[in-house]
This record gives structure tokens, C-alpha cells and sequence, in this order.
């Protein structure tokens, strides 16, 4: 039996109907309730729509329902895919910066070689002081910049670049000054990884979407330059160098790493440094970018309008006002966190720079009420993500597209556009569903809270 089976039949029991009576008046064929039941036959969309107003279902029934019955359609990699889009948000939105005091007990830890093996770096705790030690020494530098070939999924690596970037962050002056610097100097990430071309191609997918979900919250939320590179192989590894096939080159050192990640080697002298580099650059001419930085506002706005001008575009916001999700009918979801900001700064988030003013306190709440009234007749499609499922950071705001991703981390006018086809695909399809799962609230509900917020907000 399906979920949707399941569901159905859980509702049907609730209501003590009959199947018999049920089919007959309903209009539907007694024998098509029956296989739905059983997950012999998907019915058709109608014959549902006739199920839930017969059983009488309120709007969370039906909502699971359609849930459930959309299920139908799609593959098991599907479900997955969205799975991991949505872990890969739940990481952007819950990126963690240490303190000073949990940043310096990180950053205490000391280089250890043995004797016998100088040079040479075993096991997890061994490699991440190895890295950490490259990366230390190169932020002294006038232009750091860290190149590297390592597989996403290298766990020293990835709790390496969250310290770097946290020690980064611990830098930053109160206002946010200084954002993706470390100490006053500009830091660059130079990343290439290789994706699998091997197997099918659905399965191919899925494991090159999880290695990218990786690697996409490094290059928006630290505010560093983080640029990944990929390729495709068909022999399913990478093969970089002989005999290893991973390395980390800086300006003052090199680290390579065995195919299992679990032994390193450290090179110093001028010239072995030289040839990681040479590689590191010859690679990357056969690459591709997985993300377009946007430098300046205006580069930002045209590749959000470029997103936008796809049609079907769905917004993550922290408020609803974008002038163009009301005239153009895009779907914006929104935080209840944001209705509230709005309505004590009176100001309103965007992803460009004076692209809204500061209202005074009298016009905030007709602005919401205007909304609210617009939202009333069906004029506007926003929805208040329901933070107690899944929390949306203050400074991540995102249009999405068939035509693209754009994502932008800040209220400063900089951003980010994804490039790589499997990944854009990936958070469309997540980004469609998530606006219709139980994430997010209905459009009854969301009129309701921002009923409710304009109300306290008034008598306060």
C-alpha cells in the first residue's frame, strides 16, 4: 500500500463511510477506490478532488493528500533530490560562527610530526592540524588565496574551511565591516572538484547533487570568495596526480593526500610548491563554474532580473514586498521574524541597495494591511514559512526559476548565481514542492498570523 493508500484509507475509516456508499456517491467507481487503496492504480486527479469534498477533508487533510498522491508520480530519486536540497538550506540557514573565546580553543591546536616520518600525516586529527597549519600561515600573506582538489566530501576538509571561515567571521567589525576578509586582506578559495560521469545517469545525479549541496553553503553564507570548479569523469575518481590524486597548494606550502583522504604529505621548497600550482591552473582550464559571483549591485540585479524573466519564479524573502512578486504573480515565501521587523524598523529587505525606504510608523500598517488585502483576493501568492519546521536565515534571500538560481547572502547588492544544470534543476523542483509542503503555511493560515501581527502590533 502507498502513503497515499494509507492516508486515504486512514480518512475514510475516520469518517465510517462505506466504500460502497462512498463510490456511489462520490462518483467514483467503487473498484478504482479500491486498487488506489491497495496501490494497484493511481485515480485519476478528479476523482480525488471528489474524495476529499465528499469526506468533508479540512484544508491540512487535503493538503496531505495531494502530498501524498503527487508521490505517485515521481521516482524514489526524486524524493530523494529534494532531500538534499533541503538539508542544503537547513545548512545555510543554520551556519554557526564561534565566539572569540570557542574560536581560540580551535585554533590552539599544534602541528605534530613523528621522527621517523617527518612530513608525512596519518589519520583525521593529524591532517586537519596539517591543513589548518597551511591555511594559518597563508592568511598572513598580502593576497591569500588557497587553491585546492580535494573531494567534497572530505570531512577534514569541510570542518577546516567552517573554522577558517568562523575565524574570518570572529574578525568582522560590529556592523558586519570587513565581511569576507581576515585581518583587513581579502581571502580566495579556489576549488575543484571532480563529478562522477560512470554510472546512470539518474544515479549520477543524485551523487553529484549531494557533493554540490556540499559545497554551495561555502560559497554564500561566510562572505569569502569561494570559487568551486568541477568536471566530469567516467572512470568515477579523480586522477589529478601520480601517485595521489588530491592536493591544497598556498603560497608557503603544499599538502597531498592520499585517495582515501586518510594520509598526507607535506611539501615546502619553492619548487614543489611551483608544480602544485602549474597543475592546479592547468586543471582548471578544462572546468566549469559552478557558481557567476555578482561583484556589484548592478551585476546582481541583472542576474536576478535574468532569473526572473524565466516565469514561474518562487521567492524566498524575509518579507513579501518585492514590487515584482505582486504585479507578476511569483510565489513568495516569508517570515513571520520579517512581518515583525518590518513592522518595528519600517524597513523593507531587498537584494539591492536603496531598493526600499523606511516607512514611518503610520504607513507600516496600512502597507500590511494592503497586503493582507491583496492576499484576501487570491492578487498575491506569499506564504509565511513555518519556522518551527524549518528556519530561513535573516540574510539568505533566493529567486528561483526554470531559467536559474540567484542567491544572495546579504542586503549589500552581491550575490550568487548557480550555473550547473543538475543543481539548478534540483532546488526548482525543491523550491515548487517546499511551497506546498507542511514547511511552509497554508493561505488561510498565513492571512490568519498576519491578521494577528498587525493586531499586536496596533494595540502595542
Amino acid at each position: 500500500m502507498s502513503l497515499f493508500g494509507e492516508y486515504l484509507n486512514q480518512m475514510i475509516r475516520g469518517r465510517g463511510v462505506p466504500i460502497s456508499r462512498l463510490a456511489r456517491e462520490a462518483g467514483v467507481e467503487r473498484t478504482a477506490i479500491h486498487k488506489a487503496l491497495n496501490g494497484d492504480r493511481i485515480l485519476p486527479y478528479p476523482a480525488v478532488e471528489s474524495l476529499v469534498r465528499y469526506l468533508k477533508l479540512s484544508p491540512g487533510e487535503a493538503k496531505k493528500l495531494h502530498q501524498y498522491y503527487n508521490l505517485l508520480f515521481e521516482s524514489e530519486n526524486a524524493g530523494r533530490a529534494r532531500e538534499i536540497v533541503r538539508g542544503m538550506f537547513l545548512r545555510l540557514s543554520g551556519q554557526h560562527f564561534p565566539g572569540p573565546e570557542e574560536w581560540q580553543n580551535q585554533s590552539s591546536g599544534q602541528l605534530y610530526c613523528s621522527r621517523q616520518d617527518k612530513g608525512v600525516y596519518r589519520g583525521y586529527g593529524q591532517i586537519v592540524r596539517l591543513i589548518r597549519s597551511l591555511m594559518e600561515e597563508e592568511r598572513k600573506c598580502p593576497a591569500p588565496k588557497i587553491e585546492l582538489a580535494l573531494p567534497p566530501d572530505m570531512k577534514a576538509w569541510e570542518d577546516c574551511r567552517d573554522w577558517f571561515c568562523a575565524a574570518c567571521a570572529h574578525r568582522r567589525g560590529p556592523e558586519g565591516e570587513g565581511r569576507g576578509r581576515a585581518g583587513g586582506r581579502d581571502v580566495e578559495f579556489a576549488h575543484i572538484v571532480c563529478l562522477d560521469a560512470a554510472g546512470g545517469a539518474e544515479r549520477d545525479d543524485l551523487r553529484n547533487l549531494e557533493a554540490l549541496s556540499r559545497l554551495l553553503p561555502g560559497c554564500i553564507l561566510p562572505g569569502l570568495r569561494y570559487h568551486i570548479h568541477y568536471y566530469y569523469s567516467d572512470r568515477g575518481q579523480a586522477r589529478y596526480t601520480d601517485p595521489l590524486p588530491y592536493f591544497l597548494v598556498t603560497h608557503t606550502g603544499a599538502a597531498c593526500f592520499s585517495p582515501d583522504c586518510q594520509t598526507a604529505l607535506s611539501f615546502r621548497t619553492a619548487e614543489q610548491i611551483a608544480y602544485f600550482h602549474a597543475c592546479f591552473s592547468h586543471m582548471k582550464k578544462s572546468c566549469h563554474r559552478l557558481v557567476e559571483y555578482l561583484e556589484s549591485p548592478e551585476a546582481a540585479k541583472k542576474a536576478f532580473e535574468d532569473v526572473a524573466a524565466e516565469g514561474g519564479v518562487c521567492a524566498i524573502l524575509p518579507q513579501p514586498w518585492l514590487r515584482r512578486a505582486q504585479t507578476e504573480g511569483w510565489t513568495v515565501l516569508f517570515t513571520r521574524k520579517g512581518i515583525q521587523d518590518f513592522l518595528k524598523t519600517g524597513r523593507q529587505c531587498s537584494p539591492f541597495p536603496g531598493a526600499g525606504e523606511a516607512f514611518q510608523r503610520n504607513r507600516r500598517g496600512r502597507v500590511l494591511l494592503d497586503y493582507l488585502e491583496t492576499l484576501c483576493g487570491s492578487g498575491a501568492k506569499g506564504r509565511i514559512v513555518n519556522d518551527g519546521r524549518f528556519a530561513i536565515s535573516r540574510r539568505l534571500m533566493m529567486a528561483v526559476s526554470a531559467g536559474g538560481v540567484f542567491l544572495c547572502g546579504d542586503e549589500a547588492g552581491h550575490g550568487i548565481r548557480i550555473r550547473e544544470g543538475v543543481l539548478c534543476r534540483a532546488v526548482h523542483d525543491w523550491v515548487i514542492h517546499f511551497s506546498d509542503s507542511d514547511d511552509v503555511f497554508d493561505r488561510e493560515e498565513t492571512i490568519e498570523i498576519l491578521t494577528e501581527e498587525l493586531r499586536v502590533w496596533q494595540s502595542g
